[in-house]
């Protein structure tokens, strides 16, 4: 109808997607520090002078018999970050669902 593309992304596309994007990226955030963890543990991420949970957790491994802390505290924070990110998508989902705001809670 010679509708520009940009007016048809802006007033069609882009309110239709918001929610979406808005719950998918808390969630893409947990899977990027989840890589990024593993990636540094495996020796493939971020090198030494810069600190990240995996290596911290890789300088842990040959200390677990006497220390284990050293190793255990950076997974649980890595675990809990994990965890919080992903009940922030869920809230977040939850919030902004239009269709299941009609029902009485739970």
């Amino acid at each position: 109808l010679g509708v520009p593309a940009h007016r048809i992304v802006l007033r069609d596309i882009l309110p239709n997607v918001a929610g979406t994007l808005v719950v998918l990226a808390p969630l893409v955030m947990a899977l990027a520090l989840m890589a990024e963890s593993a990636l540094s543990f495996l020796s493939i991420g971020v090198q030494a002078p810069a600190a990240s949970w995996g290596t911290i957790i890789q300088d842990g491994e040959g200390l677990i018999y006497t220390r284990p802390m050293v190793a255990v505290a950076p997974g649980l924070a890595i675990v809990a970050v994990v965890l919080a990110l992903n009940v922030l998508g869920d809230g977040m989902r939850d919030a902004l669902d239009v269709r299941d705001s009609g029902r009485g809670g739970g």
